[in-house]
């Protein structure tokens, strides 16, 4: 059972961003912040956000969410611009930069350094400095979300599975990407917080098992914003992607079980969550 456990926390240790791969993302971070003050909106802040800065993001680090939080100066209202308005206009000046930004739902995407980045276009709630408005295009309207009671909530959770959590997100994660990403990054993890809100794996082995089997369950319902802030966070997902995506999760359950006496652990774990990354 040590040979195992051993091999499934090396797994998962694996996932997160290496020794080299981390500074590249914060450096690039740094020119951007620096860039875009200087040349964009020197009041304003560039921030890693999402899985980054919750610290679940997985190998290789793809849509790296970039929360570009604007001053009062560069854009006073946010209720007379509409979402489309502001992301074409920050499109154009970016690319006066030389900076080619493409247009997406919530964001701006953006490859620099060799990493691509979603710049998340943002501004600070003038009565809760914790609560940012987003752009939305499909709903042609700004969003409330709290990303810092995001990170509180992600921290809390892991500290109550003796920092045992953020690994198991990532091999969910994982498994996600694997089976053609049948749900969202963010889904997954905040229905792993709930899942995982009131004990803690006693293994490795066994928290697999049970956030496959868990995640199977509390897939089928929708699942709100942990923050209360915004939209929940599965929207747009039907019963029957709900449906498929908990028998892939039942089957990964059942595959997970098998690790304790597996002769091969390592193949199993290759089977579910892909390739261990070198």
């Amino acid at each position: 059972m040590a040979d195992v456990e051993d091999i499934i926390h090396k797994h998962l240790t694996a996932l997160n961003l290496s020794k080299d791969e981390r500074p590249r993302v914060n450096k690039a971070q740094a020119a951007l912040n620096k860039l875009l003050r200087e040349k964009f909106d020197p009041q304003g802040v560039v921030m890693l956000g999402g899985s980054v800065a919750r610290g679940t993001v997985i190998r290789p680090p793809k849509d790296v969410d970039l929360l570009v939080v604007f001053s009062d100066k560069k854009f006073p209202t946010v209720a007379s611009l509409s979402p489309s308005d502001v992301a074409e206009r920050v499109r154009v000046e970016l690319a006066a930069l030389g900076l080619n930004a493409r247009l997406q739902n919530r964001s701006l995407g953006l490859v620099y350094e060799g990493i691509d980045f979603d710049l998340v276009l943002a501004w600070r709630d003038p009565k809760d400095s914790l609560v940012l408005y987003l752009p939305d295009q499909q709903r042609h309207k700004w969003l409330r979300t709290s990303p810092a009671e995001h990170e509180r909530i992600g921290d809390e959770r892991d500290k109550g599975c003796n920092q045992r959590l953020r690994p198991l997100i990532r091999g969910m994660k994982a498994w996600n990407v694997k089976n053609g990403k049948p749900l969202r990054s963010f889904h997954i993890e905040v229905m792993m917080w709930e899942v995982w809100k009131s004990d803690s794996p006693k293994s490795w082995a066994e928290g697999l098992q049970l956030s496959f089997s868990r995640l199977a369950e509390r897939v089928r319902r929708p699942t709100a914003d942990p923050a209360g802030k915004g939209p929940i966070v599965d929207e747009g997902l039907t019963d029957t992607q709900r449906a498929q995506a908990s028998r892939l999760l039942y089957d990964a359950a059942a595959i997970a079980a098998t690790l304790p006496a597996a002769s091969d652990p390592q193949a199993v774990l290759n089977r579910l969550l892909g390739p261990k990354p070198v």
